[in-house]
């Protein structure tokens, strides 16, 4: 039977004339075709932005259709294309964290391989940025050259074009000429107005246009090759704008892309539910979507280990009723946050509730807008709440913002203690979406790679539980702690939160008892505790401080073997600074002791290399501005 099949197959293909070169393709599967650009939220003509200049992508959108909310889910673009690559949440395998750089779990297979097999041309052109290592096979091509015109004749593609003119660092790159006008644009309401943001926006939006006419390119090679009838094209921003409070927010803000699917007539019965031409479709789907869409586009089967639900093609499964996303690490900067949106209501689980949402990330301050719109918070206590919380007020255990009525997720109701009955059903479902995801963020990432090493970095309700019910306990109630050196983590970092603002320990331990980064934490709790102390007991506080001093210091040091508790260690010491400018504890002596000791520290460390080589030195020099800024206000 066999054999008879496989000889009909060859008379069917030996008796249809030959296709011309330029349309080569094979007739049972359609080339797919990702054009990617970052940095870019919903700041397009098709989506309503009359600022924007964008023809090529207004055009697309007029011929295929619109989705109203995608979300990348992750405001960084490492974490979101961790996710795109390997349909499966980046919190599962424990790569949320910016440029994780982990070894690629055994049974994780990037979706471009299962296409490959399936015989597909897999091309990759420029960036691909993954937390995870990626497995040998991934790509037939990847780089400048990676083109499907390098396919053999008549075999389908995948290809992927990523648009970097987008970028955060092309906003404030000068000298730039501005085609946009700063004045016309309608700022959002959480920047004051001034003549840096406004430029930094037009900017913004004349690379917009750039990256415009680049995918404009793409599609003008494959009108050339015969190949736009064969082929499914997605456009798409790799998270949201490269403007502070866009890119790095884990609100919509930062995690909404536009997502534009253009389905030739010929494979409209792969096309979603809705299509025609111009509409625009209220499903709700993200990144963790896209690769199995793919595979279920191709007729390839997704590995069964994939969270994503395809949006289209034969195996198009039900719809979703939430979203879901997440941010780690920043850069040198630590914050666990989880998200979940419905499409109207936005829920932030703030697994620290104590700092403000914007943190001093050093990249993202060589931005003007960034750095405008700080020092003017800072100068300015009576700016509109909208404008200094985000720098300045503690953000609280969640948020919620209503997208319909607050669209830029300025108005938090949980803060406000409006009785929203969405609140309690998505702060359900995200607990629930964490469970059932197996999320590996309840692991501290200094931590990860020994219980990786010891086959350990499994999800574990004690870890859920120790960073969920301690951050949630009243300051003088302590749960059960067990002897687990991930619970006691969580119990320092909560101990380190509830010391910053409330000034009372949760629990009273031994700074030194524990593993160093849970040390690290204790120690910095201290120092947060009140310096108001009986007079009998002064001397036994200082002595305490630098006590907790001195160890911050010895772990920031390059004898410390991980790089994760430096790296803690340093964003410690950084707040240390902060509090003894407020305090002014100890005497000039000591704080240029301190300073000089810093100061000589080598802030390079074992086969590191790439963005990570970046972190701590930037650390070091803010902390030694901070430094200075302490000793022009005393004297011994």
């Amino acid at each position: 039977m066999q054999m008879l099949l496989t000889a009909l197959l060859l008379w069917q293909n030996l008796s249809t004339p030959a296709e011309t070169e330029s349309t080569t393709s094979d007739p049972e599967r359609p080339n797919i075709l990702w054009l990617s650009f970052e940095d870019h939220g919903p700041q397009l003509g098709c989506y309503g932005d009359d600022y924007a200049d964008t023809p090529v992508l207004d055009s697309l959108a007029a011929r295929g259709v619109r989705y109203e909310r995608c979300w990348s889910n992750a405001p960084v673009c490492s974490t979101a294309r961790t996710t795109l690559i390997t349909g499966r949440y980046a919190t599962s395998l424990g790569a949320h964290h910016h440029r994780s750089r982990l070894a690629c779990p055994e049974g994780v297979r990037f979706f471009p391989q299962l296409l490959r097999e399936a015989g597909y041309f897999c091309t990759n052109n420029r960036k691909e940025d993954y937390n995870l290592a990626k497995p040998k096979g991934t790509w037939d091509m990847s780089g400048n050259a990676a083109h499907w015109r390098k396919r053999a004749e008549g075999q389908p593609f995948f290809a992927v074009f990523n648009i970097t003119v987008s970028h955060e660092s092309q906003i404030r790159k000068r000298p730039h000429e501005l085609k946009h006008d700063p004045d016309a644009f309608d700022l959002p309401p959480y920047y004051p107005d001034l003549p840096e943001i406004r430029r930094d926006w037009a900017q913004e939006y004349d690379k917009g246009t750039e990256m415009d006419a680049r995918l404009g390119q793409v599609l003008a090679q494959l009108r050339e090759d015969g190949l736009e009838k064969d082929t499914i094209v997605f456009a798409f921003g790799d998270h949201g704008s490269g403007m502070p409070r866009h890119k790095r927010w884990p609100g919509d803000s930062g995690q909404r892309v536009p997502l534009i699917v253009v389905v030739p007539d010929r494979w409209k019965h792969l096309a979603p539910k809705g299509y025609e031409p111009g509409a625009l479709l209220q499903r709700l789907v993200a990144f963790v979507d896209l690769g199995p869409t793919v595979l279920s586009l191709a007729g390839v089967a997704a590995d069964e280990g994939m969270h994503g639900i395809p949006f289209m093609g034969p195996a198009n499964g039900p719809e979703k009723k939430y979203l879901f996303g997440y941010r780690g690490r920043m850069d040198e900067r630590m914050d666990e946050v989880r998200v979940i949106t419905d499409g109207r209501y936005v829920y932030l689980w703030n697994l620290d509730a104590t700092r403000p949402h914007g943190a001093h990330v050093d990249y993202q301050f060589v931005t003007p807008t960034t750095r405008a719109w700080y020092e003017y918070a800072r100068e300015n206590p009576d700016a509109p709440k909208e404008i200094r919380d985000y720098w300045f007020s503690p953000r609280g255990r969640a948020d919620l913002f209503d997208l319909q009525n607050d669209p830029h997720e300025i108005h938090d109701l949980h803060e406000r203690g409006e009785d929203v009955p969405a609140m309690e059903s998505l702060a359900q479902a995200l607990m629930r979406k964490v469970i059932e995801t197996q999320d590996l963020g309840f692991i501290p990432e200094h931590l990860f790679a020994k219980t990786l090493a010891a086959g350990q970095a499994k999800f574990q309700q004690a870890h859920f539980h120790a960073a969920y019910l301690l951050g949630n306990a009243p300051p003088d109630r302590a749960p059960k702690i067990y002897e687990d050196p991930i619970v006691h983590w969580w119990q320092a970092f909560h101990d380190w939160e509830i010391a910053r603002s409330h000034g009372t320990p949760l629990f009273d331990t031994a700074v030194s008892d524990y593993e160093p980064g849970t040390s690290v934490a204790l120690a910095i709790a201290r120092i947060h505790w009140p310096h108001q102390v009986p007079a009998e007991q002064e001397q036994e506080r200082r002595e305490q401080l630098h006590s907790c001093w001195n160890l911050l210091l010895t772990h920031a040091g390059l004898s410390e073997s991980n790089y994760f508790v430096r790296l803690l260690a340093w964003q410690a010491l950084d707040e240390a600074i902060m509090v003894e400018q407020s305090r002014n504890t100890f005497n000039e002596k000591t704080m240029r002791g301190y300073r000089d000791r810093v100061r000589a520290m080598s802030t390079d460390h074992p086969k590191l290399d790439g963005a990570f080589r970046n972190y701590i030195p930037r650390l070091k020099d803010k902390l030694l501005r901070e430094f200075e800024s302490a000793l022009s206000t005393r004297r011994d």
